[in-house]
C-alpha cells in the first residue's frame, strides 16, 4: 500500500444483523521511502596496498538503504559476505560514510571488495569492484645470527636461526 490518504469505516456484526456504519475518518499514512531500490554505493577505503591483516572498509552511504552487503574475495577466491544495517555501519541516517571492521583475516596477495545495497523494493546495483593488494609484513629479527660451519664436505648445509649456511657462506 503506498503512502497517502486512507479512509476507514467501521460497522458492528450483531446476532440479529449488522449495526450502522460509523462516520468516515481520514488519515495520512506515511511509509519508509521504498518505492524504488536504493542506488549504488561508492567505495572509499581501503585503497591500494593493505598493510594490516584485518582492515576496515568504508563506502559512501546511500539514502533509502535498509541493508548493505560487504563482499570481500581473497587471493584464493574465497568469498566472505557480511550484511550490515546502516546503524551498524555508522551511517544510520543514510548519509555520510559507512565504516565497518568485519574482522576478516586477509592472506597476502590480491584482494577484491564491493558493496551491494538493499531495501524492501529490491536490490540496488553492486558498487564498482576495488582491487587491492594485501602486503603481509613479517616481523624481522634484526639480530642476525650467523654461524660458520667448518666442513670437509662442501655440499653440507645447515640452518641456524634465520640464516642458512653453506660451506662458510650464508644466505638469508
Amino acid at each position: 500500500m503506498p503512502g497517502g490518504d486512507s479512509f476507514n469505516c467501521w460497522g458492528a456484526a450483531l446476532a440479529h444483523g449488522y449495526g450502522p456504519w460509523s462516520t468516515t475518518k481520514s488519515a495520512v499514512v506515511a511509509f519508509e521511502a521504498t518505492d524504488s531500490a536504493p542506488g549504488v554505493a561508492t567505495l572509499v577505503s581501503p585503497l591500494g596496498s593493505l598493510a594490516i591483516a584485518t582492515p576496515s572498509f568504508a563506502w559512501n552511504a546511500v539514502l533509502g538503504t535498509s541493508y548493505y552487503l560487504l563482499r570481500v574475495t581473497d587471493r584464493d577466491h574465497v568469498i566472505v559476505d557480511r550484511w550490515y544495517r546502516p546503524a551498524a555501519a555508522a551511517c544510520p541516517l543514510g548519509t555520510g560514510v559507512c565504516t565497518v571492521s568485519p574482522g576478516i583475516l586477509l592472506k597476502a596477495g590480491a584482494v577484491t571488495w564491493n558493496v551491494l545495497t538493499w531495501n524492501a523494493a529490491g536490490y540496488g546495483p553492486w558498487s564498482a569492484t576495488r582491487d587491492d593488494q594485501h602486503q603481509r609484513h613479517v616481523p624481522v629479527d634484526r639480530r642476525v645470527r650467523c654461524a660458520v660451519v667448518p666442513s670437509v664436505d662442501q655440499q653440507q648445509w645447515r640452518r641456524t636461526g634465520l640464516l642458512v649456511v653453506h660451506a662458510g657462506r650464508g644466505w638469508l
